[in-house]
């Protein structure tokens, strides 16, 4: 296998007060951001792209993609942990994610656990990892569910809403790389 995978999150997107979170898109902004991630040359050798099946994070992948000439694939696995159709906004917002990162098995708000949010993405990325040898990855996702792939990693589950505030501004896409389940570089140095 031998792979290595590079974790970006979602740039910028829309908040739609009449949509679910699922459905938002990219904002102007965002679409700037993907753009200048695809112009900063740091993709520029990655064999593989995969995204969650959330327009927002192929949004972020295209201009990559179209850049290096390398096909996406979308992954159900890599979608955010699932809220429903609740209509989340501001600090109701950040105070629901902080419950479900706070009890990783408990169903907060009747969302998905944290926990199973957690097992669907690293089983998606064993998958990939076992049918790909010595592969560049991409991996565009959402926050919360990178954050808590790499605190697994980590050994840090009990600090992964704090880790997740560290990268939560869409300034900082780049989250970092994993190689051999081990994180080789990290946006977060705490």
């Amino acid at each position: 296998m031998n792979n290595t995978f590079y974790f970006i999150r979602h740039a910028d997107k829309l908040e739609l007060k009449d949509k679910p979170v699922d459905e938002w898109p990219l904002s102007e902004k965002g679409i700037k951001q993907a753009q200048e991630i695809a112009d900063s040359g740091k993709f520029d050798e990655i064999d593989l792209i995969f995204t969650s099946s959330l327009e927002r994070t192929y949004q972020t992948a295209k201009p990559i993609s179209d850049k290096i000439r390398r096909e996406i694939t979308k992954c159900p696995e890599f979608d955010e942990l699932k809220m429903g159709n609740n209509h989340w906004f501001g600090e109701e917002f950040e105070s629901a994610i902080k419950d479900c990162l706070t009890h990783l098995y408990t169903s907060e708000h009747e969302w998905e656990t944290a926990h199973n949010a957690l097992e669907r993405f690293s089983n998606k990325i064993e998958e990939i990892d076992k049918d790909h040898d010595d592969k560049k990855i991409l991996i565009v996702s959402h926050n919360v569910v990178i954050n808590l792939f790499f605190a697994k990693l980590l050994d840090k589950l009990d600090h992964v809403y704090e880790r997740g505030v560290l990268t939560k501004d869409p300034m900082y896409n780049y989250i970092g790389i994993v190689q051999n389940d081990k994180i080789i570089q990290d946006i977060v140095k705490k």
